[in-house]
């Protein structure tokens, strides 16, 4: 049996400001905010009706969403057919491309060759996981991705046989972090309210005012065993003074938990 791929569904009321910027708009310049993006959520939404302006909404959409959806994220979601029908002059989303054979050290591109329809694509999806947030660890965790395990995570789909074939999955992994760091973001301020938790330092992280991602993004904290029917989970989590959000990702097909320190309780 295929794991669940059903979100539970969660609206939660405006507050009639952007969780972004934290300006008053009319509500006709607000706009909903997907807290799972709507390509990675299928039929049912996770919605904070009226969470964000125009502006911050196309800002993040811009700048790493769209990035992360079309990289880290693009395998599962076709394969889980989570991708959204595309608009009239959008063309849908495609697989990478494939090389016959174990070409797992090669650097050579122009092997990667084969367009395989889904029904043949390996069934998997490569994971990143970066050491948890520097803020839980005591330690400064700037710059670049540095340490980091990386793991396959099974999507249990019948199909035929796949073997024989390396696949190179595109990969963002800045996008990928600052989108979980996002849904963390929303989830949070939708449960607890603009004015409740201080969540003024990712916020900021969110609005390219810092670049500091892994202070505040990596690998859940050990001694977690997450277990979710749903598609996708969220847990909040009290470490030390800090508030975080574990986004569990394909929870129902045991797949991977990130933790976002989100600030403070206000």
């Amino acid at each position: 049996m295929i794991p669940s791929t059903e979100l539970e569904e969660r609206i939660f009321e405006s507050f009639g400001r952007c969780v972004f910027c934290k300006n008053e708009f009319p509500p006709e310049y607000l706009t909903d905010e997907h807290i799972v993006p709507k390509a990675l959520s299928g039929d049912r939404q996770m919605i904070l009706k009226g969470g964000s302006c125009r502006c911050c909404n196309n800002f993040a959409n811009e700048n790493y969403e769209q990035a992360a959806l079309k990289a880290n994220f693009l395998i599962p979601r076709i394969l889980l057919e989570l991708k959204r029908r595309s608009g009239k002059n959008r063309p849908p989303p495609q697989l990478p491309k494939v090389a016959l054979g174990d070409r797992t050290m090669s650097g050579d591109v122009d092997e990667f060759n084969i367009a395989l329809e889904a029904a043949r694509f390996p069934p998997q999806w490569s994971i990143v996981a970066p050491e948890p947030a520097g803020l839980l660890r005591g330690v400064a965790a700037t710059g670049d991705l540095k340490n980091f395990r990386i793991g396959i995570l099974n999507l249990k789909l019948p199909r035929e046989e796949t073997a024989g074939f390396t696949v190179r999955e595109p990969n963002d992994h800045t996008s990928f972090g600052l989108t979980i760091c996002k849904m963390a973001f929303c989830y949070a301020i939708a449960r607890k309210g603009l004015d409740r938790l201080d969540a003024s330092d990712l916020r900021e992280l969110l609005q390219f005012k810092r670049d500091d991602l892994y202070n505040f993004f990596g690998e859940v904290m050990p001694g977690e065993n997450l277990h979710s029917p749903y598609l996708h989970r969220f847990h909040f989590r009290r470490r030390a003074s800090y508030t975080t959000v574990i986004v569990h990702l394909l929870a129902s097909f045991g797949g991977p938990a990130y933790e976002v320190v989100v600030g403070r309780e206000a």
